[in-house]
């Protein structure tokens, strides 16, 4: 595949995903196929979610159905990040296309996992904050966020119900920080209990959901 799959770029029929995605499948990928199962528990690793773990406020994964193990190993070179690692509308025209050696490159080391829509959002986390470590929660959400690399890239964000607000709009790095080391745990522990390496039921997305 040294040629760009361009079934995973936005175009001028996409749309933003707003339909019920409930019984889909997100998939991340991670740097290596090893390590992603926990020998003890026989579920994913905690640090397979995501590494390091301030990631979480954010976390970069893609629906899974066109987008499928088949892409798992495109990886962005530097100069790749720059031009299409950015947030882009939907029916955006990707041109030119990225380049093989120049954009981006194949490693067929990496590995990934997947966790149904269902499993995860609105799901409640909780965490402590400040020195009588007062109780605060969190809630999972699940957005559709296309990229100029992958329109099918999806962001797992966490609500701030005390806060009102997304953990990854709190603009103060050092409060964001406190919230982060906080809520990272938890949050990482409830996508691993819910986490597969591979899902076999997967459903196909209706076309209605993302062409115009």
């Amino acid at each position: 595949m040294s040629i760009y799959p361009v079934e995973i770029l936005p175009c001028p029929e996409f749309k933003t995903i707003v339909c019920d995605l409930s019984d889909y499948f997100l998939i991340r990928t991670t740097k290596s196929s090893e390590g992603i199962i926990d020998a003890l528990t026989g579920k994913i690793d905690v640090q397979a979610i995501c590494s390091p773990k301030e990631q979480i406020e954010d976390l970069s994964t893609s629906l899974f159905g066109i987008y499928n193990h088949g892409h798992v190993p495109v990886e962005l070179t530097q100069m790749g990040k720059r031009e299409y690692a950015v947030s882009c509308n939907p029916d955006q025209q990707v041109d030119p296309v990225p380049v093989f050696d120049t954009h981006f490159t194949l490693q067929q080391h990496k590995g990934s996992w997947m966790v149904a829509i269902k499993d995860i959002k609105g799901k409640i986390a909780d965490y402590t904050m400040g020195e009588n470590r007062d109780q605060f929660q969190a809630i999972c959400n699940v957005l559709h966020t296309p990229m100029l690399w992958n329109y099918w890239h999806f962001s797992v964000r966490w609500y701030l119900v005390e806060q009102g607000q997304f953990l990854a709009d709190v603009e103060d790095p050092k409060l964001a920080g406190k919230y982060k080391k906080r809520l990272g745990h938890e949050a990482r522990s409830l996508i691993a209990q819910f986490a597969v390496a591979y899902a076999s039921d997967v459903v196909p997305i209706n076309h209605a959901c993302y062409i115009r």
